[in-house]
């Protein structure tokens, strides 16, 4: 069972850990970490895409992306520091929600189907703390994530199926909550203190 703490962001604590339940300042810490490192690592991948296609066009940067998106994400991850992106509908089946993920998702679907903000998630667990944030569809996402035939052109629908085969990332629009992003951060072991004497 996990317990929401009321901060300026959803945080939740295992409830199974009587020391799970971390102070304010400490939460508040690793949430704007996971926020920083989220927004570096979304305009990294971003400008890549960007380049990619004035380089080499939508089924280049397709490819592209396929081969080197983890491991953009994995470069700028740090010792003790894990980046990913889950959603319910993976083009990637390494993507796939597992069960505190989904946690996460139950509360952001049922938020944005009511039209409620969704702010960034902590949870925090005996050695880790996990940050989440959501990811809505952008104009540019609907290049791949898009309709068939309305916003995927013709041409990139076999890259697409060739690259991803089981791909369910598509039929998206703008706006649509299209997964989440997730860091996992290890906890610092406690420092021993030195008895006197």
């Amino acid at each position: 069972m996990k317990k929401i703490i009321p901060l300026a962001l959803i945080v939740f604590a295992s409830c199974q850990n009587k020391h799970s339940v971390t102070d304010a300042a400490t939460s508040l810490q690793y949430a704007n970490a996971g926020d920083s490192i989220v927004n570096i690592t979304a305009d990294s991948l971003r400008n890549t895409l960007i380049r990619k296609i004035g380089e080499e066009g939508l089924a280049g940067a397709m490819r592209f992306c396929k081969v080197n998106a983890t491991g953009i994400t994995s470069a700028l991850a740090q010792e003790g520091i894990s980046i990913g992106r889950v959603s319910d509908r993976p083009r990637n089946i390494y993507n796939e929600m597992n069960e505190r993920d989904k946690l996460v998702w139950t509360e952001y679907t049922y938020k944005f189907a009511n039209h409620d903000s969704l702010r960034p998630a902590l949870i925090s667990e005996k050695n880790e703390f996990h940050f989440y944030k959501p990811i809505f569809v952008q104009q540019l996402c609907l290049n791949c994530h898009g309709a068939s035939k309305k916003d995927i052109p013709d041409s990139l629908i076999p890259v697409l199926d060739s690259l991803y085969p089981q791909d369910r990332a598509r039929s998206y629009k703008v706006g649509d909550l299209r997964g989440m992003w997730h860091v996992t951060f290890k906890k610092e072991a406690p420092k021993e203190t030195k008895k006197n004497g």
